[in-house]
C-alpha cells in the first residue's frame, strides 16, 4: 500500500447466480503523496506522475482520465480504517461510469 498510498477493492454480487461481478476499483497515488482528501485527475496506472485509476470488471476496462474525488481517507500500511471517494471515468466502448466507493474497517460499530 506504500503507506497509505494504493488501494484495491472488490465488490462481488450477493447472489451466486448473478453474473455481473466481480468488480474492482484499484487507485494509487504519486509515490509519498498518500490518498488524500481532494479531487484528482486520473491517469490510466501507466504513469507515476499522477493519480492512478481502474475500474474494471465483467468484461468491461475503464480506465481512461477521469476524476476521483476522495472525501475521507484513513488508510495505514496494513489496514483500511475509512475510505469514501466518488468518481467518473470512461469505459471501453465509450460509456462513462459514475459512482462512489465506501470502505470500513469495522463497520458494525
Amino acid at each position: 500500500m506504500r503507506s497509505g498510498g494504493a488501494i484495491e477493492i472488490e465488490a462481488r454480487p450477493m447472489n451466486p447466480t448473478d453474473k455481473s461481478g466481480p468488480w474492482t476499483f484499484s487507485m494509487g497515488s504519486p509515490f509519498g503523496r498518500g490518498l488524500a482528501p481532494g479531487t484528482y485527475a486520473t491517469n490510466p496506472f501507466e504513469t507515476d506522475g499522477g493519480y492512478g485509476f481502474l475500474f474494471f470488471g465483467y468484461d468491461h476496462y475503464c480506465g481512461t482520465p477521469g476524476s476521483v474525488t476522495i472525501h475521507e481517507s484513513s488508510i495505514t500500511p496494513i489496514v483500511v480504517q475509512r475510505f469514501r471517494a466518488s468518481f467518473t471515468i470512461r469505459c471501453d466502448g465509450g460509456a462513462t461510469v459514475r459512482g462512489e466507493v465506501v470502505a470500513l474497517a469495522e463497520p458494525w460499530r
